[in-house]
């Protein structure tokens, strides 16, 4: 799904460089997607240098960064979907 403008005044809580920084801790699950073409690999962190990705045509992802940055948690919140009446089992 794609929505345009979802968050017109959005301003990032955490910065490259701090996102960069979660993802070179042991404790922290973070992965690389690089794409090329119609293939892509996912390269699995913690991750000590980030040179040899160039500078395009991957995406860093790290997980729970609202557990390290609080100032995040709105923009989880905004995602958070809740299904009403329906069964989960």
């Amino acid at each position: 799904m794609l929505i345009k403008n979802a968050f017109p005044q959005f301003e990032d809580p955490i910065s490259a460089d701090e996102l960069a920084g979660l993802a070179c801790e042991e404790e922290i699950s973070s992965r690389i997607v690089v794409t090329k073409d119609d293939n892509w690999e996912v390269i699995q962190g913690p991750f000590e240098d980030y040179d040899s990705y160039g500078e395009t045509h991957w995406q860093l992802l790290v997980q729970a960064v609202n557990h390290w940055y609080p100032d995040s948690q709105p923009f989880v919140d905004a995602f958070r979907f809740y299904l009403t009446g329906a069964s989960m089992t």
